[in-house]
């Protein structure tokens, strides 16, 4: 929090000089100005048109270019390209061109062929020229960043829908765009003098990033939420980079009903809207300059920890807020609405496959409780409209129910979910998509059959999973990333480490292929190659793996997705196994922040609690080591109840180890008889996990007699 004099200092304004000036103009002007442009009262004489093709008359002009028409009255055409009173000549045919209406006017138009014109004939910058009344102070409001192929009319209606949404009024809310507050005549011009090029030099170099962290707001409109320009322009980035180093905090603006847009995509399959997510990438920004595209890349990649990955990390994280935010705001819509026509199949099924898709969504936002009551309304209606065994309800619970019960650590109803949804696709035999589905189920059903340690059925169901795979997809589809992986988890769990190696580094060369490098199916893959050199004890090796999983982690998900709090938490434990406690409760404590987010009874804190024991119990701290597994007996109590569960095995087990370890023999033999109590009931007594147990259990009561 700033003190009053350092607030003071932060809002002078010892930034502004001829080239730029650092007070915006009113969300009210901008309001009246779009409406003079569009009906024409602003620069009525203004005509635009934009090339179909490229024009064999005028290499310059390019298909998609916009031109000025000057002269329309003759069969040839007369148009300029720009409006300075040099601007290269064109002629061309009417059927050259299309007319360019006023809504259609980018942000670039305005600039060119009303804002440019004006100040040529004052020298001066827009903003010295409006109303002081519409002109807030100096880093009033918020910083804007936009592309200039934005449409103005989108730009405009969005910043008027997000100040109304925050309860601001147009008159007194204020926002610098560079078009109306830097002097756009000294910065397109090439004959500038040494004083200016200075000036324009420090903006765009350090200038810029001082005045974006002393904004009270900094705004990125984008103009798509699929394929968003700013991100395409390597000077909106470098303003990206300037809010990302002060530290400051973004928020994403969008037009209207764009809202409505995501969602009728989401409606349609979520996974297409995971394929549009990860192809947004600030490294492919571009701009007209190699030389500042260079820099660029250069101070983001050298100043920043994790560079441009970091830098797209902050832009996905608040787009997914968007998401999560649309959707829920969808579903609530649509939830008045389906109540109102509760009888309506049509309506009610739409419904359903909108409950559905949303619930995958915040299953990847780990917002798992939501995504349950999504899936249980889903099933629902879909019981009722379509009926049990149709092929709906089986894609819900492989790729819906299935997920929230392993998520949630509940493999035995997983399982039953997922062996139902399995008869209900094997019956469909005639449906679309019927292998990519039974694929879902069996890898599903193969990862839960590891997690109990059934390895020869987890193996038959990956097999099985691959075999469908490789005969209607071939070798390359994406989905044999995952079941490979699996397949070398199961060798792990087995400790045939070459094997396991083989399998994870088939999954990594199948997603070279057909992933995207930052896709979070490779962080898992990564994540399991870590583990093969952690068995190795080449636990550096293992901590290089991790930091890459981690990366793509958090430039795919979010930098506070429990995924990000389970790779500190690998990393914790192989700087454990090196001896850097210090280092590896840290990370531990990074993890634990990441999960107290979404508060710390629940199964994830539980773990990191179960890990933090394991720490300081190697760094010789028993009586710590001994409250944090504790701890974590008590939260996964409170979430099992009385269902034996793994899990909270593991705790007990380590708990009555340490008890052991301090001689505390009737409490380590007390929690290794509720061990073997789970094991017992779980895998059976004859399995060898259960039979290791009950050796433990009499060696531990011996003691205690």
């Amino acid at each position: 929090m700033l003190d009053e004099d350092d607030w003071a200092a932060e809002k002078s304004d010892t930034l502004s000089n001829e080239v730029v000036r650092y007070k915006g103009v009113s969300v009210g002007h901008l309001l009246v100005l779009m409406e003079g442009l569009l009906s024409g009262e602003l620069v009525p004489e203004v005509h635009l048109v934009v090339c179909k093709h490229n024009l064999e008359r005028a290499p310059a002009a390019k298909a998609g270019t916009t031109l000025l028409l000057t002269d329309s009255s003759r069969m040839l055409w007369r148009g300029t390209l720009g409006s300075a009173p040099d601007a290269i000549k064109v002629t061309f045919f009417e059927e050259d061109v299309t007319i360019k209406s006023r809504e259609d006017w980018t942000v670039e138009d305005v600039c060119e062929y009303y804002v440019l014109p004006a100040m040529r004939e004052t020298g001066s910058i827009y903003v010295d020229e409006v109303d002081e009344a519409q002109v807030g102070l100096p880093f009033q409001g918020a910083f804007v960043s936009q592309a200039r192929k934005t449409k103005f009319v989108d730009l405009v209606h969005g910043l008027a829908s997000y100040y109304r949404s925050e309860g601001k009024t147009m008159a007194d809310t204020f926002v610098w765009l560079d078009l109306f507050g830097a002097n756009q005549g000294l910065l397109t011009s090439e004959d500038q003098d040494d004083e200016v090029r200075r000036e324009r030099e420090a903006l765009l170099s350090t200038g810029l990033h001082q005045a974006i962290r002393r904004f009270d707001e900094r705004i990125v409109f984008f103009d798509s939420w699929v394929d968003p320009t700013p991100l395409k322009r390597a000077w909106c980035c470098w303003e990206l980079y300037g809010a990302l180093k002060s530290g400051r905090s973004i928020q994403l603006v969008f037009p209207q009903g764009e809202q409505q847009r995501f969602v009728s995509e989401l409606r349609e399959d979520y996974n297409r809207v995971i394929g549009f997510i990860l192809k947004l990438d600030t490294r492919e920004a571009q701009c007209h300059n190699p030389a500042d595209k260079a820099r660029i890349d250069a101070a983001v990649n050298t100043t920043v920890e994790g560079g441009f990955a970091r830098l797209n990390a902050v832009i996905l994280a608040q787009l997914r807020t968007w998401f999560v935010s649309s959707t829920e705001f969808a579903v609530q819509s649509e939830d008045e609405f389906a109540l109102a026509n509760e009888d309506d199949e049509e309506t009610m099924m739409a419904h359903a496959r909108l409950l559905f898709q949303a619930s995958r969504l915040m299953i990847d936002q780990a917002f798992y409780e939501t995504a349950r009551g999504y899936l249980e309304q889903a099933v629902a209606i879909t019981e009722r409209f379509a009926g049990p065994d149709s092929i709906v309800m089986g894609e819900i619970l492989a790729e819906g129910m299935g997920k929230i019960l392993q998520l949630e650590d509940r493999p035995e109803e997983a399982l039953e979910v997922l062996e139902r949804a399995h008869r209900i696709i094997l019956s469909h035999t005639d449906a679309d998509d019927r292998d990519r589905r039974l694929v879902a189920v069996l890898d599903g059903m193969g990862t839960i059959y590891l997690g109990l340690g059934e390895y020869e059925l987890a193996a038959e169901n990956f097999n099985e999973a691959r075999t469908r795979i490789l005969a209607v997809y071939g070798p390359n589809y994406y989905g044999l990333t995952r079941i490979y992986n699996g397949q070398a988890r199961i060798q792990l769990a087995t400790n045939d480490l070459p094997k396991a190696r083989y399998f994870a580094e088939k999954a990594l060369s199948v997603a070279d292929i057909s992933l995207r490098k930052r896709h979070p199916v490779r962080a898992e893959v990564l994540k399991t190659l870590a583990t093969v050199a952690s068995r190795e004890n080449n636990h550096r090796l293992a901590m290089r793996l991790l930091q890459q999983a981690q990366l793509i982690a958090e430039e795919s998900l979010d930098s506070n997705h429990p995924s990000i709090a389970n790779i500190l938490t690998e990393r914790a434990l192989e700087a454990s196994a090196l001896k850097m406690y210090t280092d590896a409760l840290e990370l531990l404590q990074q993890a634990i922040s990441i999960h107290e987010t979404r508060g710390s009874e629940h199964l994830a804190y539980a773990k990191v609690r179960h890990n933090i024991g394991t720490v300081v119990d190697a760094a010789g701290d028993i009586g710590q080591a001994i409250s944090c597994f504790e701890d974590a007996i008590r939260i996964k109590r409170k979430i099992f109840g009385d269902s034996p569960n793994l899990s909270l095995a593991d705790s007990l087990e380590n708990a009555a180890t340490c008890y052991f370890k301090v001689r505390n023999y009737v409490m380590a033999a007390k929690r290794m008889s509720e061990v073997c109590e789970i094991y017992n009931a779980t895998l059976g007594k004859a399995h060898p996990v259960s039979r290791k147990a009950a050796a433990r259990l009499r060696v531990y009561t011996s003691y205690a007699k």
